[in-house]
């Protein structure tokens, strides 16, 4: 190959790596989205051992539709992951609760009528260098996953 075929297969090459890059950020974007409009976060798909939970900590973090939650299904919803132990351990590890987030799902029947439901909710626990998420069933009455995400430090 001459230097010309060359530079214009490397060039072909980047724009390629370039529209790969965009669609993927467009396709992250829209499916964070769109777990929080169908509630589907608590299984994330599979993706390998180090992004298993890739998804499942996206929706987590992800701003989601805006709602307001009552002080009532908010005190429910910390009751049932205070029986924990797990979550007990982590908030005598010093982990705090900052923010209570519900999983709504919308229910269509038979004759096309919409249900909105909030069965399940999602609480994020942080201290410094670490996250946790904490997903609470309202209709069991317990916590069905704990995921904990720590960042080491290593200072010299």
């Amino acid at each position: 190959m001459d230097r010309r075929s060359v530079a214009i297969l490397a060039a072909g090459l980047a724009l390629a790596a370039v529209l790969a890059v965009g669609a993927a950020l467009a396709y992250a974007k829209s499916s964070e989205e769109a777990l929080w409009r169908l509630g589907s976060a608590r299984e994330p798909p599979k993706l390998g051992a180090l992004g298993k939970h890739a998804a499942w900590w996206r929706a987590a973090w992800a701003p989601g539709p805006r709602l307001v939650v009552s002080e009532e299904y908010r005190e429910r919803v910390v009751q049932i992951a205070l029986r924990d132990p797990d979550v007990s351990r982590l908030l005598e590890e010093g982990y705090n609760v900052t923010n209570v987030k519900p999983i709504v799902k919308a229910y269509v029947e038979a004759d096309g009528s919409v249900n909105l439901r909030a069965d399940e909710a999602l609480i994020v626990l942080r201290k410094d260098g670490g996250v946790a998420a904490v997903l609470v069933s309202l209709t069991e009455e317990r916590v069905t996953k704990v995921v904990v995400h720590t960042v080491a430090v290593i200072e010299k």
